[in-house]
């Protein structure tokens, strides 16, 4: 007998709590879950065989349109069509769609890119994509994406005059279709020339203290009265040393052997590919010996944080590396009315001295911890140059107290 609307919304399940089912006609019924939802069920022969396809849930689908739904899956079995092999194949078709959409293979590179870059570079990346591609691009299809329509959204970023972000936007969005490409799902690179019609971006060196200028540096910095005493002494150290302001920061009081005047960075805060870090190496500092009483100051100033640097607000966590940065900015070096610094630019400081003092460039470019662009001299050349860079350290920093003396001196008359 046919059901109304009425034993519809009436159903439940059977006296003994088990699932109930109430039949239409023409295969149409109703199965009444332990759950409470109510089902909408078309049963069929195919093959032989007993197929049950479900159509929806009651009441979201009315007794009406699921007997309507139902006459349609009667005319697909009269044409010859499973309706159940019908729905799969349609479903794999959204699977197979949706994995060639521009978004899905976007996720993709970046889960194979995650694996070797650090996540805070990661999270850069992403963001930049979210921004200027994924809006536009993310939802296509990527073998219909044209070259015209790739140019036009690095068009947006370099009108704003970023040229910087269009390259590397260009470069990312190549490697993705270069994922594609090796994946099979589409057969040419539509950002691969762009280079060509977009502008060159200007490369320029991070803004540098000369070295004639880093004794009257160090001395304003001291004198400064809104500058945190931590952070005076992050500046003298990082001028000193010329070390990276992340590693710096970041750096432990484990990490120091004050009586060998050592400092070693560990390859896990170390500037490495993130691929890299379980193979890398330490990087040692040899400490000249102004640093000691700097870093043992340091050291009543960090309390019982295991950092050197802790942030102002838990002595759980490391400073961050804009502070100096931020520091920089309100003391009046940002290229306006005096020079523009940046923390970076020390270590191009240091550099500078030290070639033009004549000391060995290897022993130089091994104390800054960059990497030896000719592979082959990289794979011999290991030498790690300690007493040379050792001196080097010594001599600078003896180069600096002598005329950071001379400066206070001055300025007391």
């Amino acid at each position: 007998m046919a059901l109304t609307a009425l034993d519809c919304k009436n159903a439940t399940l059977k006296p003994d709590g088990r699932m109930n089912i109430l039949y239409d006609e023409k295969g149409l019924r109703l199965l009444v879950r332990p759950s409470g939802t109510k089902s909408w069920q078309f049963k069929y022969q195919s093959s032989g065989k007993s197929q049950v396809f479900t159509i929806g849930t009651f009441p979201e689908l009315s007794l009406k349109e699921a007997r309507s739904k139902r006459d349609e899956l009667r005319r697909q079995l009269a044409q010859g069509i499973d309706p159940q092999a019908e729905k799969q194949q349609q479903e794999r078709a959204a699977r197979v769609a949706a994995a060639n959409l521009f978004e899905a293979l976007t996720e993709e590179w970046l889960e194979i890119m995650g694996a070797e870059w650090a996540p805070r570079h990661l999270a850069g990346v992403r963001t930049s994509l979210q921004r200027y591609v994924l809006p536009v691009l993310g939802k296509r299809p990527i073998s219909d994406i044209a070259p015209m329509e790739v140019l036009a959204l690095l068009r947006v970023p370099e009108k704003a005059g970023k040229l910087d972000t269009a390259k590397r936007l260009r470069e990312r969005i190549s490697a993705i279709f270069k994922l594609a490409i090796a994946t099979g799902r589409c057969r040419y690179n539509p950002a691969a020339d762009l280079d060509r019609a977009l502008k060159s971006p200007i490369s320029k060196p991070r803004a540098a203290l000369p070295y004639s200028e880093a004794p009257a540096f160090i001395a304003e910095v001291e004198a400064n009265p809104t500058l945190t005493r931590q952070t005076q002494l992050l500046f003298k150290l990082l001028v000193m040393l010329g070390t990276r302001i992340g590693e710096t920061v970041q750096t432990e009081w484990a990490h120091f052997d004050l009586e060998a005047r050592t400092w070693t960075i560990p390859p896990e805060i170390r500037k490495v590919k993130h691929r890299l870090k379980p193979t890398a190496e330490s990087h040692a500092i040899p400490l000249p010996e102004q640093a000691i009483p700097i870093l043992e100051e340091l050291r009543q100033l960090s309390g019982s944080s295991p950092f050197v640097f802790p942030n102002r607000d838990s002595i759980n966590r490391p400073m961050c590396p804009d502070t100096p940065r931020v520091a920089l900015r309100r003391m009046g070096f940002d290229g306006e009315k005096r020079l523009k610094i940046d923390t970076h630019g020390f270590r191009a400081t240091l550099s500078t001295w030290a070639n033009e003092q004549g000391y060995n460039p290897d022993a130089i470019e091994r104390h800054l911890s960059h990497i030896e662009r000719n592979q082959v001299r990289a794979a011999y050349n290991r030498a790690r140059y300690s007493t040379e860079r050792s001196e080097i350290l010594q001599a600078w920093a003896d180069w600096l107290e002598g005329r950071i003396m001379t400066v206070e001196q001055l300025a007391k008359t």
